[in-house]
């Protein structure tokens, strides 16, 4: 039996992402844009931040060392579907790719791409525990769209 189209979920980083867009009111801004970018600080924990490139959402939390930003980690996606594309880890030199071209054909790393899903189901739930999808317990600051954003107000 095929699956309806009404039958599928959304992917749980998809749906983390979404709650976050929808709580700040960017989710018109991030679906019409090309260039999309969210930085959201929650003390203790590392920011995050959410990019949109053409097709492309990149999802990482980061920190600075010696003046560089220092992925850790960084999962980029497909947009249209949310399957992860690549996971990067600076502070392991860590960059893997789930779809490379060799000899001029694709070659899609199933491996890789079932880890991926894995680790972004499981980031998703964190993000909700540590409070990332709770609009009051972030400071969120955009550098596409900072008009829009609004300042956080205390409980």
């Amino acid at each position: 039996m095929a699956t309806r189209p009404s039958q599928l979920q959304a992917a749980p980083m998809q749906q983390a992402i979404e709650t976050i867009l929808n709580a700040h009111d960017l989710t018109e801004a991030f679906s019409a844009s090309r260039e999309f970018h969210l930085k959201l600080e929650n003390l203790p924990y590392m920011p995050l931040v959410i990019e949109r490139q053409g097709d492309e959402v990149a999802v990482m939390h980061f920190f600075i060392q010696q003046g560089d930003v220092m992925a850790d980690p960084e999962l980029t996606f497909r947009l249209w579907d949310w399957t992860p594309t690549s996971i990067t880890q600076h502070p392991v030199g860590v960059y893997r790719q789930v779809f490379m071209f060799v000899n001029g054909r694709q070659v899609v790393n199933t491996r890789l791409l079932h880890e991926l899903e894995g680790f972004a189901r499981l980031w998703a739930i964190n993000l909700r525990a540590q409070g990332f999808l709770d609009a009051l317990r972030v400071t969120a600051t955009s550098l596409t769209h900072p008009d829009l954003v609004k300042p956080r107000v205390p409980a």
